[in-house]
C-alpha cells in the first residue's frame, strides 16, 4: 500500500451547495420529501412534504452526497450517501457536489467524516446546537488516493460493512425469537383460550411493591451499584456492570438490597414510552440496591417466575395493561397500587419453567452474537483506522 497519498483541501474536489429554509407553514403531507438532518441519522423519522414548485429549489436524488454541518456535536454532524430517491433538501445540510473523476462518493462520505473532529472542534455558537461556515468545511484536508485504490478501499470496506449488516439482521431475528416462543407456548394471553387463571400482581408476589432509595447525584461514588430507569430498557434482566455506585448503610440494604429474582418498574418518566417499563434482577441477592424512580414486586416462585413475568409486560397486551394505569401531568407515572392490581394471567409452573429455560438459550445465543458484532465493529474500525493512517 502506498503512503504518499495526496491531500487537498475538500473545496478543490467539490462543490458545496446549502440546502432551502423551509418553515413549518411550507410543509406539507404531499409532494416531495424534505431530506432534514434527522432523516439522515435515522430512518425510522418522518418525512415533512413540499408541495410547491421544483424550479428554484435544491434537489437530491439517489447517489449524492449530503454533508450536515449544523446541530449538535456528536449527533448531528456527519456526511452520508442519500439512497432513498428524489427530494428536497433542507437548510443546514450541504449537497456535496463532487468532481468524480477526482473522487468516489463512497470515498468522500469515508474521508470527510475522518475530519469530524476537527469539524466540531470549528463549530461555534450556543450550547449544544452548534455550526459551522462554508469556508471551513472547504478547508477540509481530505486525503486522495488514485481513483483505483479508492474502488479497492471502498469495495474492502463495503464487504467488512456487510458483514456487519448481516450480523444486525440475524440480531433482530434473535430478539424476535422470545415472543415467538411465548405465543407459542401460552397463545394469546387477551384471549385466554386454555382458560388459565388470571391473578393481580400483589397475588403472585411476596409482600408489597415499594419505592427505590432516594440519594442526591452528588450523593453517588463507590459502593453497591444502583439500578437506575434507563438499566431497564434492555434486556430482561438488569446489567449492573455501568451502574452508578452508592456507600449504602445497613439499613438501605435492608430497605432496598435487591433479591434474586425480583421485577423492578419504572414508575415515573418525563417519557411516556419509559413508564412501566419491567426487567428483573438476576445477581446475588443484596449485591445492588434500586433507585426511587422505581418500583420493585417480589415474585413467589412458587407461582411465577421472572422470566414469564416481565415477558407478559414487555409484549404489547402487556404494555396495554400497564399504561392504562398511567397518569399524566409534568410526567408520566404509574403507582405502587396501580402496579399491585394489575392481571396477569398465570399458567402452569412448570410451563412457566420450560419458558424460561427456553429464554436462557435464546439470551446465550444473543450474548454469542454481541461478542461478534464487537469483533466485526472493531475489524471495521481497525481497517478504516489503516487505510486512513496511511495518509498522514
Amino acid at each position: 500500500m502506498t503512503k504518499n497519498w495526496s491531500v487537498f483541501p475538500l473545496g478543490e474536489l467539490c462543490k458545496l451547495v446549502n440546502g432551502d429554509a423551509y418553515k413549518d407553514s411550507d410543509w406539507s403531507r404531499e409532494g416531495v420529501r424534505i431530506v432534514r438532518i434527522q432523516n439522515l441519522n435515522d430512518h425510522a423519522k418522518p418525512f415533512n412534504c413540499w408541495a410547491g414548485s421544483l424550479d428554484d429549489r435544491i434537489r437530491i436524488d439517489s447517489g449524492d452526497v449530503l454533508l450536515a454541518w449544523s446541530g449538535t456535536p456528536g449527533t448531528s454532524f456527519g456526511t452520508h450517501l442519500w439512497t432513498r430517491g428524489p427530494a428536497v433538501l433542507n437548510q443546514h445540510i450541504f449537497r456535496v457536489d463532487l468532481d468524480e473523476g477526482r473522487m468516489l462518493p463512497k470515498w468522500a462520505v469515508l474521508a470527510i467524516n475522518q475530519q469530524l473532529a476537527v469539524m466540531i472542534s470549528r463549530a461555534h455558537g450556543g450550547v449544544g446546537l452548534r455550526h459551522v461556515t462554508k469556508r471551513e468545511v472547504e478547508t477540509l484536508q481530505i486525503p486522495l488516493p488514485p481513483l483505483p485504490e479508492q474502488k479497492r478501499i471502498v469495495r474492502i470496506l463495503d464487504e467488512a460493512e456487510e458483514l456487519r449488516r448481516l450480523r444486525s439482521e440475524a440480531d433482530r431475528r434473535t430478539a424476535d425469537l422470545i415472543p415467538a416462543i411465548f405465543y407459542d407456548m401460552f397463545s394469546d394471553p387477551a384471549t385466554n383460550p386454555r382458560k388459565w387463571p388470571r391473578m393481580k400482581l400483589l397475588d403472585v408476589s411476596r409482600g408489597k411493591p415499594n419505592n427505590g432509595i432516594f440519594r442526591k447525584v452528588e450523593e453517588y461514588g463507590s459502593g453497591l451499584p444502583v439500578i437506575w430507569v434507563e438499566e431497564l430498557f434492555h434486556d430482561l434482566s438488569v446489567d449492573t456492570s455501568a451502574s452508578r455506585q452508592l456507600a449504602a448503610t445497613a439499613e438501605d440494604v435492608s430497605k432496598y438490597g435487591l433479591k434474586n429474582g425480583d421485577l423492578l418498574f419504572c414508575r415515573s418518566s418525563l417519557v411516556r414510552e419509559g413508564v412501566g417499563r419491567i426487567a428483573f434482577f438476576d445477581g446475588k441477592d443484596n449485591s445492588a440496591l434500586f433507585e426511587c424512580h422505581l418500583i420493585r414486586l417480589s415474585p413467589d416462585k412458587a407461582l411465577v417466575v421472572p422470566e414469564y413475568v416481565v415477558t407478559y409486560f414487555r409484549l404489547p397486551f402487556g404494555r396495554k395493561r400497564v399504561m392504562s394505569q398511567s397518569r399524566t401531568a409534568t410526567m408520566t407515572t404509574v403507582g405502587q397500587d396501580d402496579i399491585a392490581g394489575l392481571p396477569l394471567l398465570v399458567p402452569p409452573l412448570p410451563l412457566q419453567c420450560t419458558f424460561a429455560a427456553r429464554v436462557a438459550e435464546v439470551r446465550a445465543m444473543e450474548v454469542e452474537q454481541a461478542q461478534s458484532r464487537r469483533r466485526l465493529d472493531d475489524l471495521f474500525q481497525s481497517l478504516l483506522h489503516g487505510f486512513f493512517a496511511e495518509a498522514n
